[in-house]
């Protein structure tokens, strides 16, 4: 990025001494984040999206299309079940548009998922059941079952086979 180390340092200390908190634990090794550090970085993120968000609906209230389904897709709710459904979906209505909206797997994104379908999103694919809809104020269709799979490490109790 074309900055010093030094920069970046300095950088840091203007930050922490103007926030009045110590964002980073120093030692000879180097930095690692405090608890208020993280707590900060984490905000942050969720404050930048929701900026990008905020530049996604002010461009989607110029284009006013009708057309464009706006499909919420991050890592936990993955957008390639609808994806592969394009085809069939093109052959009935052709004049209909996709259009991805990338989010991060957070807490507060999944706490703002449903109060942003229909103004920013209008799809998101996921886990569903009656309760958490109902909860949600959502409906939901059911595309498919899948089996349920997880990644752990390989010493966790639930890497043990049934």
């Amino acid at each position: 990025m074309f900055i010093t180390p030094t920069a970046v340092i300095k950088q840091i200390n203007l930050l922490e001494h103007s926030l009045g908190v110590t964002l980073f634990e120093r030692t000879h090794r180097g930095l690692t984040m405090t608890k208020a550090g993280v707590s900060l970085y984490k905000d942050a993120k969720y404050i930048i999206q929701y900026c990008r968000n905020s530049v996604s609906r002010a461009q989607n209230v110029m284009q006013e299309d009708t057309d464009i389904i706006r499909i919420d897709t991050s890592p936990m709710t993955p957008a390639q079940a609808l994806m592969n459904l394009w085809p069939a979906i093109h052959e009935q209505c052709p004049e209909i548009k996709f259009r991805i909206i990338p989010s991060e797997n957070s807490v507060e994104n999944a706490r703002d998922i449903p109060g942003s379908l229909g103004r920013d999103i209008d799809v998101v694919v996921g886990l569903f059941d009656d309760v958490m809809l109902k909860l949600r104020g959502c409906a939901g269709l059911e595309l498919s079952r899948e089996p349920l799979c997880c990644a752990v490490s390989i010493c966790h109790p639930l890497a043990v086979p049934f």
